[in-house]
């Protein structure tokens, strides 16, 4: 993974995330709390790679991880105007579907892709389940 890469993913989720903007001040309150936990989410996880010596691609890998991972909940929140997967669908699942539908990953190996999209599909499971080749 290359910083161009990232960069290139970064400048994908804000145009994504900006396109549910609605005039709905609520809704736009609520999607722009995830866009700013994103935020926070991909800061915190740079610096604790870092702590953990990682080199600067797994660390690329890690922050584009993190931008994704709630990459469902805008799809979520604009069909069924709700947070609760339980309620809804699972937006981990729904941002790996999207993933792969924009084909946002494809300047990686396949190796990264199934990493990015296995974590994203994952990420809120109460258990990972054994997946062949992890």
């Amino acid at each position: 993974m290359t910083e161009k890469d990232l960069q290139l993913y970064k400048r994908w989720y804000k145009e994504y995330s900006n396109s549910f903007h609605t005039s709905d001040e609520e809704a736009w309150k609520n999607l722009a709390l995830k866009i700013e936990h994103t935020e926070h989410v991909c800061e915190n996880i740079a610096a604790i790679a870092s702590d953990l010596s990682l080199s600067d691609g797994e660390i690329m890998l890690a922050e584009t991880i993190a931008l994704f991972h709630d990459l469902g909940r805008f799809r979520q929140f604009k069909e069924y105007k709700t947070f609760q997967d339980r309620i809804s669908r699972n937006h981990g699942l729904l941002g790996a579907i999207t993933l792969l539908e924009n084909n946002v990953l494809k300047n990686l190996n396949d190796k990264e892709q199934q990493l990015v999209l296995q974590t994203i599909k994952f990420h809120n499971a109460f258990a990972i389940p054994d997946i062949p080749g992890r």
